[in-house]
């Protein structure tokens, strides 16, 4: 091995190191340096985040945290941003400067809202925001006049949820016609083109289809009972051949005639057609005249 041995030094001189042992040494350092390098670095960013986070006498804290002689400057508080949607503008206007911001306004179209509404802003409400700084209030602007479209063969539920979404109300009357199938619109008013102010109003025909016409209820014959003849016959065998005919028979001439009595005239005649009536119910009457047996 080509290298050089220690030897005894002479007095007042150092030893000799060999090239192995200086080469071993070096490259124990090197492995050192590169494993605390990370370490070092990481510890510097430290103090210097350290260094850099607020004293505790910066925001007015406790006196005896302050150095002494030193001006501590207090820092303000922010404001809070007020709610202003759904405020006039005037007075949200006002509000906003009074706060220390400076508004801005921008015109959106809505036709939902009245002129000269806030709809929204931003920052949002209750928001910090140092003062001068700008909030930004979108106001509806005058509503525009809603042009007509054409509705004829339009479905009426869809023409009613597009009209709807334009603050337009739809009156809906109901008709026939064989042009178009059953469940459209037919006819409108105002014509389509038309301009309507802001929530007005359209009338339209709905198309219900044909009519249904029902057939009469057939005739039910009425049931016809015929008197029969009572004359020359008792009392008691015509008042029997009465009630068999469904007829009642009535003593004109007596209170209480016996069954002997003779039946002398009646009327109706034998005979007479008696057409019973509907809900009609009851035996009919039939007046006789009697005379008492010899």
């Amino acid at each position: 091995m080509t290298f050089l041995t220690a030897r005894r030094a002479r007095p007042g001189r150092l030893p000799v190191v060999s090239l192995y042992y200086l080469f071993s040494i070096v490259r124990t350092l090197r492995r050192l340096a590169v494993r605390t390098l990370p370490v070092l670095a990481a510890g510097l960013m430290l103090l210097v985040s350290v260094h850099r986070l607020p004293r505790p006498w910066a925001a007015g804290g406790p006196a005896h945290l302050r150095p002494e002689g030193q001006h501590v400057p207090v820092l303000a508080p922010r404001p809070v941003v007020p709610r202003e949607v759904g405020a006039a503008i005037d007075a949200a206007y006002s509000d906003i400067r009074s706060r220390g911001f400076r508004p801005e306004i921008e015109t959106v179209s809505d036709s939902h809202s009245s002129a000269g509404v806030v709809l929204s802003q931003w920052p949002l409400p209750s928001s910090l925001s140092p003062r001068g700084s700008h909030v930004l209030l979108s106001v509806s602007g005058p509503r525009s006049r809603f042009r007509m479209p054409s509705l004829i063969g339009v479905d009426a539920a869809a023409a009613d949820r597009y009209l709807s979404n334009q603050g337009i109300t739809l009156l809906v009357r109901r008709g026939y016609t064989s042009r178009w199938p059953a469940g459209v619109l037919v006819d409108q008013h105002p014509a389509a083109g038309s301009s309507l102010p802001p929530h007005g109003q359209v009338v339209a025909v709905l198309n219900e289809g044909a009519p249904v016409v029902q057939a009469p209820a057939p005739a039910v014959p009425q049931p016809v009972k015929v008197v029969p003849a009572l004359v020359g016959k008792t009392f008691g065998e015509a008042r029997y051949a009465a009630w068999q005919n469904g007829f009642l028979l009535q003593a004109q001439n007596s209170t209480m005639p016996g069954d002997s009595f003779l039946v002398t005239s009646q009327s109706p005649t034998a005979g007479s057609r008696w057409t019973v009536q509907s809900g009609q119910n009851g035996a009919l009457p039939v007046a006789v005249t009697v005379s008492a047996p010899e």
